[in-house]
């Protein structure tokens, strides 16, 4: 598989903010371990300190034991990330003048890259897919139901994160393209995508360490999970590729030449979602359709000095219409998303699923 994030191939056509960007972004991987480690340790001194009031109520030998075994998984994690890094370390310089740094919001987005992996490539995360995934692909298929002729239908994908969703249009023969704008999501994905594993299941994370609150048993927080599920390289480069950058920039000039968009878990991440809808409308041929799954759950909303358009679902039906879609399928149905199966919190959205084909 292919991923063209416009992505770093040439050093020399590089400017100082892109390598510096992607210098940042390999620094949050590397600094995982350390920020990490350093929480934990909070941890531990908040429970050092109750020992004189509490301590013949508390089982100290097991919470060294729990602390231990998260820093040790903490470690497992952090060798994912280093692999990650590793061949854009060894591939590119770091800027002069330019000295990359970490901080805590950094770091916790990288966390966050454990719970996609086990949402997109784990068996684990298979039953979320089947509420979202799956659907797409089988209303996809109703719409073009002659396998043979598959290879001959472009399918975009936007927002495709870890890619397993355009993997699994590609399976199913279609041409697929995904796309995405963040950094840490198509490094982790070529990761996975492009490595030849021995065999599936063959690399270990631990999702769930820094679930802190709603947390039942020790165990919980320290459950591994294996990925990748399935072997990527039954795909063929022809079939399959993931282009890196802003959605809107990337498209903006590819008037009918897709003969699908899918969005799942995406629209609602635009500033203005009219923007996103009108790009979907354009690049996709007459007659093309769009296939879109997730809630409206705006990214920017309470952001200081971040536009955010936050519209009703009826809203972006009237809007879509006007724009010349035609609805042709339409429901609602719960999900979740990166959940964790043992916590006493689950959050479950009640997501838009429907089919609308451009009229023309």
């Amino acid at each position: 598989m292919e991923i063209d994030s416009n992505d770093f191939n040439e050093k020399k056509s590089q400017s100082f903010n892109e390598i510096s960007y992607l210098w940042q972004t390999l620094n949050s991987f590397l600094s995982y371990e350390e920020f990490s480690i350093k929480k934990i340790e909070e941890e531990e001194k908040n429970i050092s300190g109750l020992i004189i009031k509490y301590g013949k109520h508390l089982n100290l030998k097991k919470f060294e034991e729990k602390f231990q075994k998260i820093k040790h998984a903490i470690k497992l994690n952090s060798q994912i990330l280093h692999f990650i890094a590793e061949p854009y370390l060894m591939k590119f310089e770091i800027p002069e003048n330019f000295t990359p740094y970490s901080n805590e919001y950094q770091v916790s987005r990288i966390r966050s890259i454990f719970r996609i992996i086990m949402r997109d490539w784990s068996e684990d995360g298979k039953i979320e897919r089947d509420q979202s995934y799956s659907l797409i692909v089988q209303k996809l298929n109703e719409y073009f139901p002659d396998q043979q002729k598959r290879n001959e239908i472009k399918v975009l994908v936007p927002g495709c994160g870890l890619g397993r969703l355009p993997f699994e249009i590609a399976y199913n023969g279609y041409f697929c393209e995904g796309n995405d704008f963040s950094l840490q999501l198509l490094l982790t994905s070529s990761m996975i995508i492009n490595t030849k594993v021995e065999k599936v299941n063959q690399f270990s994370i631990f999702p769930y360490l820094h679930e802190t609150s709603n947390t039942i048993k020790n165990e919980d927080r320290l459950k591994e999970v294996k990925f990748p599920d399935i072997d990527t390289f039954q795909i063929s480069n022809e079939k399959f590729s993931i282009c890196g950058g802003d959605f809107i920039e990337v498209y903006r000039n590819q008037q009918n030449q897709w003969d699908c968009v899918v969005t799942c878990f995406f629209i609602d991440t635009a500033h203005v979602i009219y923007n996103y809808i009108e790009i979907i409308w354009e690049i996709l041929k007459p007659n093309g359709i769009w296939i879109n799954f997730g809630p409206l759950q705006y990214h920017w909303a309470d952001l200081p000095g971040e536009t955010s358009l936050e519209i009703s679902y009826e809203e972006l039906k009237e809007f879509s219409i006007s724009l010349g879609f035609n609805f042709q399928f339409e429901t609602f149905t719960s999900c979740s998303y990166t959940s964790c199966p043992n916590s006493m919190l689950q959050y479950t959205y009640n997501s838009s699923f429907f089919v609308c084909s451009k009229k023309y």
